[in-house]
């Protein structure tokens, strides 16, 4: 199996959103905007060497211009995806961005999927 799709749960909150690194380098960066990349997958529980649950983990971030926008966009975010099956793996972090206008928080989220 596949990951599971985050990307309608991410549109819910009318902003662009790209995978990270995806967006296309002429665009003006937006006032607040969503990236998001899935970046591990693991075997959580095995049993007759067959996996039984895959644990697949996305980080996404949150960019903008304003922080306080960013604060509540994330806590937003973040209600949405608990409520739909994610897990949240720790407190989040600082991003820089290649823009000196912005900055962005991240959070890992991980979904656990049973065979």
């Amino acid at each position: 199996m596949r990951h599971p799709d985050i990307v309608p749960l991410l549109e819910s909150f009318n902003l662009p959103v790209f995978i990270q690194g995806d967006m296309p380098e002429d665009m003006p960066y937006p006032d607040l905007f969503i990236t998001y990349t899935w970046f591990s997958s693991s075997d959580l529980w095995r049993f007759d060497n067959r996996a039984t649950a895959t644990q697949y983990t996305c980080q996404v971030t949150v960019y903008g211009n304003a922080p306080n926008n960013i604060d509540v966009t994330v806590e937003a975010l973040t209600d949405l995806l608990l409520k739909n099956g994610y897990s949240k793996s720790g407190g989040g972090r600082l991003i820089p961005s290649d823009e000196k206008t912005h900055l962005g928080w991240t959070n890992d989220y991980y979904y656990i999927v049973k065979e």
